[in-house]
């Protein structure tokens, strides 16, 4: 058997350190970016938000201690999609509304980025499985999807 020389066996060694960092970083990395913008949705309501949105505006209600607070986000949302569209309730709900206006109230949210509450707009509850009192609300209006969520 021939013997390696000096900068194949170092070679060998630096392959072999980054193999198994990948192996073991490389899924976590994957996960964490998976989760990145509209995916965190997924993760927290186990909804997966339409392909190809682009997030307009985000603010929350800052770091908390127990994670609670608010966080609202208006998503550019151009193009219909069926599946995802499947899940709304057609027709303006005055209870969706009103809890809605609260979240951006107390968050401060300026006037253009609320939906029209007035107006026709399709709508969708969520409730998180692993606390049922925190809630998402979301309203679809214009080509804008609007997204309120509470944390307890």
């Amino acid at each position: 058997m021939r013997k390696l020389k000096r900068w194949q066996r170092n070679l060998i060694i630096i392959c072999a350190v980054f193999a198994l960092l990948l192996a073991v970083f490389g899924p976590a990395a994957w996960s964490a970016l998976r989760y990145l913008g509209a995916g965190v949705y997924e993760a927290n309501w186990g909804l997966a938000m339409p392909e190809g949105i682009t997030e307009l505006y985000r603010t929350d209600s800052g770091a908390s201690f127990h994670g609670d607070g608010y966080r609202y986000a208006v998503y550019d949302y151009p193009e219909p999609d069926g599946e995802f569209d499947s899940l709304l309730n057609a027709g303006a709900d005055e209870y969706i509304g009103e809890r809605f206006s609260e979240i951006a109230d107390e968050l401060g949210v300026p006037e253009g980025e609320q939906p029209d509450l007035g107006a026709d707009f399709s709508w969708r509850v969520g409730r998180r499985p692993a606390d049922e009192r925190d809630k998402l609300y979301m309203i679809s209006q214009g080509g804008k999807l609007y997204v309120a969520e509470l944390f307890m």
